[in-house]
């Protein structure tokens, strides 16, 4: 699966770009600021929907010194064997709409017809960083495999917002506190049943995917770690969380809301449920934000991404698409090359942005193009 070609009209710094792209190795190559990440970011735009940087809706409207753009659009040619799809995506301060084959369609939809895996420098970091990237690290991987998993952190989401909309409403004395308690009560089960099935699926994932995550990260970081435990811990509270059964994990929520409701409405938000929990990478044991160098964190992250692409092939036999954003700068020489000898076996459309012009990195007899991009315009280099 791969795109042949994308249009962008009014995106970012991008008035208009017509761009033919290779089925193997696409490598943006520019200064910063130039619009590399934009082109990656329209390419994760005709696979997922929506954007992996934050930002309102404005942001993605073309803004010239005369004025700017009302909307925008993405289009691109989507081949998978002998079959081509026109995805298209539009964009306006208030409207967002995707489309197949000018049908109206959904993230989750666009999602499981395009897989993607991203790899940023922000989810290197994802270790040191904070419990909230590295839930948006497993997340992103639910919600690429399955259509199901998107409804249910959707639909977590939704409840959450409206859940914390309420309290803060309970502690801004907009309702009473009785008629707050009583919908709360009204709102707790759906609350309940969303925030017990997300767990439930990300600690399902993250059982299946560990097997994969010791390989891979053997395979980015050498010989030297091949005897060095590599797991994942899933954690509620603080305490690790391995039971997926559904009706303990529901169990223990309802128990847990029931201790801290009353502490809840003097905060004004929800504290319980996947939004507060937590996830830690384990290296021999112990907890990688204490206990391992940048280096090893940024493997780690990286590992995950690739035991990923493990998966998807061991259940699809099929590739996601690769988006690797200025990432090979941040590694070291050794895993450079170690990540890049892994690239060449798959056989997935990859892009990659990198500010060096002379790009050192073998692709072997795979089929690879180089483009440079200067101010909102894409060049052709080979």
């Amino acid at each position: 699966m791969f795109y042949s070609s994308i249009q962008l009209i009014n995106f970012r710094n991008y008035q208009k770009q017509n761009l033919k792209l290779h089925e193997g190795v696409n490598v943006f190559v520019g200064q910063n600021g130039q619009g590399k990440t934009n082109l990656l970011e329209s390419v994760y735009f005709l696979t997922k929907g929506k954007s992996f940087r934050p930002g309102k809706a404005h942001h993605f409207l073309l803004a010239t010194a005369e004025s700017q753009a009302d909307q925008s659009s993405l289009q691109g040619v989507l081949c998978d064997g002998p079959l081509k799809n026109l995805v298209r995506v539009t964009l306006s301060e208030d409207k967002k709409q995707i489309f197949i084959n000018q049908k109206k369609t959904n993230g989750a939809k666009l999602t499981k017809t395009a897989p993607c895996i991203l790899f940023s420098p922000e989810s290197l970091s994802a270790i040191k960083d904070g419990p909230e990237q590295r839930r948006e690290l497993i997340d992103e991987w639910l919600v690429t495999f399955s259509i199901k998993n998107h409804k249910t952190l959707t639909l977590f989401k939704r409840v959450l917002t409206q859940r914390n909309r309420l309290l803060r409403d309970i502690k801004t004395e907009k309702i009473s506190r009785s008629e707050g308690d009583r919908l709360l009560q009204a709102l707790n089960p759906s609350f309940l049943n969303a925030a017990a099935e997300l767990t439930k699926a990300r600690i399902e994932a993250l059982d299946t995917i560990e097997p994969m995550l010791a390989e891979a990260m053997k395979e980015i970081s050498g010989d030297s770690l091949s005897n060095v435990d590599i797991s994942v811990d899933y954690q509620v509270s603080g305490v690790s969380q391995s039971d997926s059964d559904l009706k303990r994990i529901h169990d223990s929520l309802t128990h847990r809301l029931s201790e801290l409701q009353s502490r809840e409405v003097i905060s004004g938000h929800s504290l319980i449920g996947p939004h507060k929990h937590d996830i830690s990478f384990l290296f021999d044991g112990e907890d990688s934000r204490y206990h391992c160098s940048q280096g090893q964190q940024r493997a780690l992250i990286l590992s995950f991404k690739m035991a990923q692409i493990m998966y998807h092939y061991r259940v699809y036999q099929s590739y996601p698409i690769l988006l690797l954003d200025d990432v090979l700068s941040e590694l070291d020489k050794s895993k450079q090359a170690n990540l890049v000898k892994f690239l060449t076996k798959i056989d997935s459309q990859i892009f990659i942005t990198t500010t060096d012009f002379d790009f050192p990195f073998d692709f072997g007899d795979r089929d690879m193009a180089i483009y440079q991009v200067d101010k909102g315009y894409v060049e052709t280099k080979n």
